[in-house]
Order: C-alpha cells, then structure tokens, then sequence
C-alpha cells in the first residue's frame, strides 16, 4: 500500500581539483520518485511564528528494501501535495517485511 512518492537527494563532488588545487563544489540533485507509505506521528502549527510560519512536523515513511543512505527526502502524497523537504532523522532495515522504515522531521 502506498500514498504518496519520496525523493532523496544525493551529492555528487567535492573535493579538491588534482589540476589546479581548486576546491570542487559539492552539487545535490534529487533522485527519481519511489513509491512509499507515508504516517503523520506528529504535525504542529501552533507556537511563536517567524516570518509568519512555524510548523514541527515528523512522519514515518516505508519503501520497499532497497538500498538508502540520504540525509535529505522530499515527500508528495499520491493526491500531488508536497509536504516538503524534510531531514532524515533514522533509517531502518525491517528485512522480515521486505521494508524500509525512514523517520524524517523538521522545525521551522
């Protein structure tokens, strides 16, 4: 069962140019949708707001096993909404399922 697609960003460079010595810069670019389950643990509009916004907001995300090493996910539910970027907080294998559970969170 899924509702909705996570993407996660992944860095290419860094490092330094064995030419010139000139640092490369590090680049992100997001990856291809993969479908996933998506559970709201905790959503809170209400506190002091800065720059007219204040959100906390963590979910609970489940693929299918496969490999995942991101610090950063991007979520749209299957209606086409973007939740928005968020940090990865934890990942962990669930091989007797065939799953991947994602813990992800933000503040701002």
């Amino acid at each position: 069962m899924t509702n909705g697609t996570l993407q996660y960003k992944s860095k290419t460079g860094g490092g330094t140019n064995p030419t010139t010595g000139d640092p490369i810069p590090v680049t992100g670019a997001w990856s291809d949708c993969i479908d996933c389950f998506i559970q709201t643990n905790h959503h809170n509009t209400k506190g002091r707001y800065i720059d007219g916004k204040f959100e906390i907001v963590d979910y609970t995300i489940l693929i299918e096993t496969q490999p995942f090493d991101a610090d950063r996910v991007l979520l749209i539910t299957d209606k086409g909404k973007t939740l928005g970027e968020f940090q990865v907080q934890n990942v962990e294998f669930l091989d007797a399922v065939g799953r991947v559970k994602i813990t992800i969170a933000n503040g701002h």
